[in-house]
């Protein structure tokens, strides 16, 4: 398969996840200008436990908005995603906040593809992506997340160590020394409050976009399975 035979540092195929994900997105949220679209795809990037993935939807966001790029809710989200990834910009012609540690100790995201709802699919998609070499290190990455979610922390401590030695982020270190004999609970298996782009871009009652509140006919969750699903069939297609 063509994405098989791609080098591990082969940029185009993890472009090609982010852009897969985006069509599921948009599909779901027709009513949502293509910026914002792109600003929920990097926040499903993010949980998914994929930084560097959000960051090109990201660039993608800004490359269709400039202006989203200063928008709080973006700024918020671009501070994560470079915490998490250890990039320090993720913008071509913005610059990228720093979170303090405070926040960023404080912060969490719900892992949707290690629910019991999800779990299945989760696995689908950690197995296809550790086939192919340039998606290896997500789908380790996945894996050691599912494998905590299960109560295996051998198992993800080998998964966590595997993606480190192939491309060490801050966030897979840190899921790595949670998994230790003395390290801390991941968080991100209990259910936070919405992160600050989620409130904006998903919306709630007290949202003042239009968009946030069109976007609340269309249920996160589905969206996201949709999304992660189109990960899992892509690579047989090539």
């Amino acid at each position: 398969m063509q994405l098989q035979r791609a080098a591990i540092d082969d940029k185009s195929v993890p472009a090609a996840v982010v852009q897969i994900a985006n069509e599921e997105i948009a599909k779901a949220n027709p009513q949502l200008p293509p910026a914002r679209q792109w600003v929920l795809t990097a926040d499903l990037m993010n949980a998914l436990n994929w930084p560097s993935l959000a960051a090109y939807a990201l660039q993608n966001a800004e490359s269709a908005s400039p202006a989203i790029v200063r928008t709080p809710n973006v700024q918020f989200l671009s501070a994560l995603v470079a915490a998490n990834s250890g990039e320090k910009h993720v913008f071509a012609n913005a610059e990228t906040p720093v979170l303090d540690k405070q926040a960023l100790a404080t912060w969490s995201a719900k892992q949707p593809l290690v629910t019991a709802e999800s779990a299945e699919v989760g696995g689908q998609v950690a197995t296809s992506m550790q086939r192919i070499p340039s998606l290896k290190v997500f789908g380790l990455s996945l894996q050691g997340d599912l494998d905590y979610a299960k109560g295996n922390a051998a198992a993800a401590r080998a998964a966590y160590t595997q993606a480190a030695a192939i491309r060490p982020t801050p966030s897979v270190s840190t899921r790595l020394q949670a998994v230790e004999p003395t390290g801390h609970a991941i968080r991100e298996y209990a259910e936070p409050p919405r992160p600050a782009v989620q409130e904006a871009v998903i919306g709630n009652s007290s949202a003042a976009s239009p968009a946030a509140a069109a976007q609340e006919r269309a249920p996160e969750s589905n969206t996201r399975r949709r999304a992660d699903r189109a990960v899992v069939e892509q690579p047989s297609d090539h």
